[in-house]
């Protein structure tokens, strides 16, 4: 189920399969500011808050989702209530009170800890993953991360210009990500007070899968960047004339770049482990999963894919010109390309042939077309899910060829569309200025 907070004092909980609404929680307060799920996915935890009176009192409410008229206030307070968040166990509480971070027993739901340290309305706060720190922004512009098995003084990381609205966490539990009103994107190592990196200027940023590195591109002409993923320091600087993509292997120790040329860096020693190979202006890059192959859409336009062992590639011309976006089956058997003319195909990539063709959207866009154009595997590799204009998502099993989901739930053009890795959710983000479950 998802949950959406909002005006008029009500948190709406919706069932995704079904596509209706579950329930509403009426807390009889203003606003609902922030919620969460406790990861049993029984309990919902909300602050809602008064507004239209001289005294401005928020309050911490706890709803039983078996039973959605079971709510209960934790506790009422005369302060800015702005954000909640459970730990990975389930058995604390944290929210955002004010200049404080108060946190709560689920169990007796009694108060056990206080921080105090910002200067400033603590905006987001964040648990780390083994639950052990909590990470917060305010603000007083500052970033802290807390260490709830010592009694001793935060982490304080200073940088930003402004307000910082969200922190997060990377998975491995060492570095925290900052988002800043100044306009900023900070990057922090949570086990001791490093200086900071911050992103600024680039056109192109992606994160290697292992956590290590960042790529970007934008900030000089006709170079790849390589930076520290902790500091944001640069590492390395690859030229990558008429930039066409970039995109790291499965692993993270390569970075593949495109263009009027295709290389394959090693971002470890910097070394060129694939020579330059001419090829037409690349529009799009992707690595295989199993890590043996690279897919290339080139001007023609050409679907080519290298086998990185043997360094040989096979080719096939496509028979649309209006490239959209490219995706690997999570089997590396398959490729699917969505065009910008609302079809997909999918081909066969030891051929490489035409295996499955879909078409997303008779109606095309006011303009003629929809942007970046995007499509996702599920986790199992049968099914495809594909954005479109006019707000539709449609999902196909790519086997039988047969579509099994079309919903127009926006408004606008679908930008991106994901799954979530147990496969029975999806996520798309529109041109409307929401993301829908």
């Amino acid at each position: 189920m998802a949950r959406l907070g909002g005006k008029g004092g009500e948190v709406k909980v919706w069932n995704v399969e079904k596509k209706q609404k579950a329930f509403s929680l009426p807390y009889a307060r203003d606003i609902a500011r922030s919620v969460a799920w406790s990861p049993d996915s029984r309990r919902l935890a909300a602050v809602v808050q008064d507004v239209g009176t001289s005294a401005q009192f928020s309050a911490l409410v706890i709803s039983e989702c078996g039973a959605p008229d079971a709510f209960y206030e934790v506790e009422s307070l005369l302060v800015d209530l702005t954000c909640v968040a459970w730990n990975p166990t389930g058995d604390r509480i944290a929210i955002a009170a004010g200049h404080e971070i108060r946190i709560a027993n689920t169990g007796t739901w009694q108060w056990t800890r206080t921080l105090k340290g910002h200067a400033g309305q603590v905006w987001e706060v964040a648990w780390s993953p083994d639950g052990s720190r909590l990470a917060s922004g305010a603000r007083d512009g500052l970033v802290k991360v807390w260490d709830l098995d010592r009694d001793e003084e935060p982490l304080t990381f200073r940088g930003h210009a402004a307000t910082v609205w969200s922190v997060a966490w990377s998975p491995c539990g060492q570095y925290v990500v900052s988002a800043s009103q100044d306009g900023s994107i900070r990057f922090w190592d949570a086990s001791q007070e490093a200086r900071s990196g911050v992103l600024r200027g680039r056109l192109g940023v992606a994160w290697s899968p292992n956590g290590r590195w960042l790529a970007a591109w934008g900030e000089k002409e006709d170079t790849l960047e390589l930076l520290d993923a902790a500091t944001g320091e640069l590492l390395r600087e690859f030229e990558a004339p008429e930039h066409g993509g970039f995109v790291f292997d499965p692993k993270g120790t390569r970075v593949a770049g495109g263009g009027s040329s295709l290389k394959i860096w090693d971002c470890t020693s910097g070394r060129k482990v694939l020579e330059e190979i001419t090829v037409e202006a690349t529009w799009s890059l992707a690595w295989s999963p199993d890590d043996r192959m690279l897919a290339a859409v080139e001007l023609g336009p050409v679907l080519r894919i290298w086998d990185l062992a043997t360094r040989e590639a096979r080719a096939l011309v496509l028979d649309l010109d209006d490239f959209g976006s490219l995706a690997w089956s999570p089997t590396s058997k398959l490729v699917a390309i969505a065009f910008v003319s609302q079809q997909v195909v999918v081909y066969d990539v030891e051929s490489p042939e035409e295996v499955q063709r879909f078409r997303t959207d008779p109606r095309r866009s006011a303009w003629g077309w929809c942007g970046h154009f995007s499509i996702a595997w599920d986790p199992a590799g049968e099914r495809l899910v594909a954005g479109s204009v006019e707000g539709a998502v449609v999902v196909w099993d790519v086997p039988s060829g047969a579509e099994v989901l079309r919903t127009r739930g926006h408004v606008a053009n679908v930008f991106a569309v994901a799954w979530s890795p147990d496969g029975r959710r999806i996520a798309s983000a529109s041109d409307d200025h929401t993301v829908k479950i």
